[in-house]
């Protein structure tokens, strides 16, 4: 993603996750818990043969943190994940081909059989018909609280649900995570969007409710097309 990209007036972070890493999460966290180390291995030493970078060094995805468990998982995993694609792999454009050979080998020698899905899920949220209800000048400072208290516990549910927080703000939120994990995810913030503003009994707030969108999209499109998308 670009340097200084906005989105809804929000800063958003240059250290967002790769979309085939975040394909290829539960994967990558299956590999790791079920293959040798000594496979393992060889499977990192494939890589670094085809050229991938270590781009996802600083990425913090809660089941890949809790199955790494030695300096050769956490190598594995801090990799670019187009590696774990053989259809990226046998592209052109992105590795030499003669270099790849190994890799593709490697992958196909796991007892993990089944390669990484291509798509990942984009999780939109919005609060329903909450502008309406600031038009109460009773309800603003109801409002603040409860969008506090939400906006404060949405981190957390998606950093727990595998995914990448790009924003929480006010009653919208806009997150990237695993397929696997993106209704439940979206089930969890309905819940504490709902039961921060049922706090205020009685009022015309108390059963305020939020929509979500989830979005399956493949890892080759373009990700910032997407997230722009989402708001049109």
């Amino acid at each position: 993603m670009p340097d200084g990209w906005t989105l809804k007036g929000w800063d958003l972070k240059t250290n967002v996750p790769s979309v085939m890493y975040m394909a290829a999460v539960h994967w990558l966290e299956t590999v790791i818990k079920t293959e040798e180390v000594t496979v393992l291995q060889g499977l990192l030493k494939a890589a670094s043969y085809a050229g991938a970078d270590y781009e996802e060094w600083h990425t913090d995805i809660a089941c890949i943190k809790h199955a790494c468990s030695n300096k050769i998982e956490h190598r594995l995993t801090a990799l670019d994940g187009s590696v774990f694609f053989p259809t990226m792999l046998v592209n052109p454009n992105k590795y030499e081909l003669e270099w790849v050979s190994p890799m593709l080998d490697a992958l196909k020698k796991l007892s993990v059989k089944q390669p990484p899905s291509p798509f990942y899920a984009i999780l939109l949220m919005d609060g329903d018909s909450l502008g309406c209800k600031m038009g109460n000048i009773d309800n603003q400072s109801k409002i603040s609280s409860a969008l506090q208290i939400f906006t404060e516990a949405v981190p957390a549910i998606v950093y727990d649900n595998n995914g990448f927080l790009v924003y929480a703000g006010g009653d919208d939120v806009l997150a990237i995570l695993p397929l696997e994990d993106a209704f439940r995810c979206a089930i969890e913030i309905r819940l504490i969007y709902q039961q921060a503003f049922q706090a205020f009994t009685g009022s015309d707030i108390e059963n305020s409710t939020i929509s979500a969108a989830i979005e399956f999209v493949h890892v080759q499109t373009s990700l910032a097309k997407v997230l722009k998308d989402a708001h049109d």
